[in-house]
């Protein structure tokens, strides 16, 4: 799997999502920054780079 575009991928402590932005517009709350990611291709979920390597 290949990212297309590497961000910063950042979770909402509230709801828990992942999103590319640092504030969760649903929980109006500031999220917690996980590191570098993106959105897959494939099925467009926000995955971390690190994680890219656990499903070889």
């Amino acid at each position: 799997m290949v990212v297309d575009v590497v961000s910063v991928v950042y979770e909402c402590p509230g709801c828990g999502e992942r999103l590319l932005e640092c504030c969760c517009a649903e929980c109006n709350v500031f999220c917690r920054r996980l590191g570098p990611g993106g959105r897959c291709p494939a099925c467009g979920e926000v995955v971390l780079v690190e994680e890219i390597g656990e499903e070889a």
